[in-house]
């Protein structure tokens, strides 16, 4: 059984070479993009013992979508605008007297930055969360959420 990569590029060497082009643009290409050219690197931490009402009032004034906790065992967790909603707000509890480890979602999930928008797309999917953040050795240095998957997939379509 041929590999479907090269299935695929055998079944286009049976058409016009901008058929070729057009296929590649269309499908190949938004695969191949790397995180690092797609990712958001405006991450911003807090401590764990932060009180949840810090995390909203820094989402809110930094225009984010979330905000990565620094653990105290060095590892690190995750607090979004729904984490926020349903594991605070929801529950009818004051962020003043929630810390952000409390509602932090852990582990984090990242992808080192020469992954591929592909990979991360799986890992999604297989994780289902919406953020994969990217690491560069064991530093975070930026996060691909939904918004930049697909605005990946039509900058490479572009190429």
């Amino acid at each position: 059984m041929r590999n479907p990569v090269s299935s695929l590029f055998h079944d286009l060497t049976l058409h016009e070479p901008s058929e070729v082009a057009k296929a590649y643009k269309d499908f190949i290409s938004p695969c191949l993009m790397r995180v690092e050219e797609v990712m958001n690197s405006r991450v911003e931490f807090v401590e764990p013992d932060v009180p949840v009402l810090e995390v909203i009032e820094k989402i809110v004034n930094k225009r984010i979508r979330v905000v990565v906790v620094k653990l105290k065992d060095g590892s690190y967790g995750v607090i979004t605008i729904r984490d926020i909603v349903y594991r605070c707000l929801a529950k009818d509890a004051n962020p003043e007297n929630i810390k952000a480890h409390e509602i932090a979602s852990k582990p984090l999930i990242a992808v080192e930055k020469g992954a591929s928008l592909k990979e991360v797309i799986a890992l999604m999917e297989r994780s289902k969360v919406s953020n994969v953040f990217v690491k560069e050795g064991e530093k975070i240095i930026g996060y691909v959420s939904l918004i930049e998957v697909i605005g990946g997939y039509l900058i490479g379509r572009l190429l």
